[in-house]
């Protein structure tokens, strides 16, 4: 019989955990996180800003719409970098909210899970009862959770380099690749596009460091266009 699991689920302060805010790694993985781990019987429970709509058993306002607003601004969601910062007056409002609410909600052996890494290290710092897992580690410089999940081997070596725990790295330290929900694929296994229709696809967030300066030196060789989809960084602004 599979043991099922109480899981706190901290969502971003500065996003809504909505498909409407996926261009936000981090958001999409708190949405798919909840779709997959709440299917398989878990039970949870997501603290998020006011309009977020995960698959879960209770959805926690900790953050009011007019609040996130005041902080953030209408934000263009599919062309702006989003905003944040640890030290605002609205991610301040949903650390008090979430460790009022946690508080509340809290039972022996349950997890709590921050996928923003250090951003919500006080939250998790205030329940030392509680199992705190630090998922999706795809950063530099941020894991402080005794149970870590790594996106790749790189950065699970790359972290124990950094910190000189590659002699001792902790047992409980794994790698766990992100979920990706097929539904929200569409497959054509005839769809062999051939001549001046052909393309490349870049999606994500649309700068050097992400590598779409190389896709685009590539598809210049090869005389292929590419198509670019995600937030641009300011370096490519103005890009067309």
């Amino acid at each position: 019989m599979t043991s099922k699991f109480r899981i706190h689920v901290l969502g971003l302060p500065h996003t809504k955990t909505h498909l409407d805010y996926v261009a936000c790694a981090f958001t999409q993985k708190i949405l798919l996180f909840c779709k997959m781990m709440h299917q398989r019987g878990h039970y949870i429970i997501h603290y998020g800003v006011e309009g977020s709509n995960p698959e879960c058993d209770e959805n926690v306002v900790v953050l009011s719409d007019e609040e996130f607003t005041k902080e953030f601004g209408v934000n263009k969601k599919h062309t702006d970098l989003y905003k944040f910062n640890t030290d605002s007056e609205a991610v301040r409002i949903y650390t008090e909210n979430c460790i009022k609410e946690i508080s509340k909600r809290k039972q022996k052996n349950d997890f709590i899970l921050p996928f923003w890494g250090c951003g919500q290290q006080a939250i998790c710092e205030s329940f030392p009862d509680m199992l705190t897992v630090e998922p999706g580690i795809g950063y530099i410089g941020a894991a402080f959770a005794p149970f870590k999940i790594y996106e790749s081997y790189f950065m699970l070596s790359y972290d124990a380099g950094r910190t000189n725990n590659y002699l001792l790295p902790s047992f409980y330290d794994v790698v766990i690749p992100p979920f990706f929900d097929l539904d929200e694929f569409e497959y054509n296994p005839n769809d062999r596009t051939k001549g001046p229709d052909r393309y490349f696809a870049f999606l994500g967030r649309i700068g050097d460091h992400k590598g779409v300066n190389i896709a685009i030196q590539v598809c210049k060789v090869l005389g292929v266009k590419l198509k670019i989809g995600g937030q641009p960084c300011d370096e490519y602004k103005n890009f067309n």
